[in-house]
């Protein structure tokens, strides 16, 4: 895992000093004329995600539950997740955004002919980003990396009939956030595949109040420009 999370910060960092180097030479090229540039920075976007979502809060409720040694046992990890956002270009290369996330529940259910064991852990998220965009020379096609923070919601569950235990918590804690992927842009609409990570941790019975799970999304999505005069 670790090594992955390494792949995928290395990832975001090359597309950040890639775009950093061409901003710097568009600056300097003769060819940009300055009222070009002024338009571009005028502008605001709007999109959103559609696409699957993972929340890894580690193998937690997954061993209480094989724990149980129930005959009838379902884990449901992963599912439907989206996006929305809205974003401020500070030139042709680089950005910032604010966004809204909501991932897939997790459920874990166990149960016999007496009794019963549910759990599950739902998590949602607001982030700010500094994005940086790269376009392809002499196409509509570009890529892009995010970088920021997610402060993160985590709801976790648990209900039973073994003494009609019926208990909820709530966490709420920030983590780092990291995003890469490209798309196809026309005139003012663009649409783009994606692919993010919040680097969070694993659920411990010693888990604070600000605790904050591993969440992943991968998904394609659609933009909006408006540029202001």
């Amino acid at each position: 895992m670790r090594k992955l999370n390494a792949i995928f910060l290395g990832a975001c960092s090359l597309m950040l000093v890639s775009a950093s180097v061409n901003a710097a030479n568009a600056v300097k090229a003769p060819g940009v004329s300055h009222d070009a540039a002024e338009n571009f920075k005028q502008s605001f976007y709007l999109g959103g995600h559609l696409g699957g979502s993972r929340i890894d809060e580690g193998n937690y409720f997954e061993n209480i539950t094989k724990a149980t040694g129930a005959s009838n046992q379902e884990i449901d990890q992963g599912g439907f997740g989206w996006n929305v956002y809205a974003g401020v270009n500070l030139n042709k290369y680089f950005a910032l955004e604010a966004g809204y996330n909501q991932y897939a529940d997790n459920t874990y259910d166990a149960s016999t002919d007496s009794a019963y064991l549910d759990e599950k852990v739902s998590a949602s998220a607001f982030d700010l980003m500094a994005k940086a965009t790269l376009p392809i020379s002499n196409t509509n096609w570009f890529v892009f990396a995010k970088g920021g923070f997610s402060s993160v919601t985590t709801k976790l569950k648990v209900t039973s009939s073994v003494h009609d235990f019926d208990g909820s918590a709530t966490a709420k804690g920030s983590a780092p956030k990291a995003a890469v992927g490209f798309g196809y842009k026309w005139n003012q609409v663009a649409v783009d595949v994606t692919a993010s990570k919040v680097f969070g941790e694993n659920l411990k019975a010693s888990s604070k109040d600000d605790y904050v799970p591993s969440l992943g999304f991968v998904g394609a999505g659609l933009s909006y420009t408006f540029k202001v005069s």
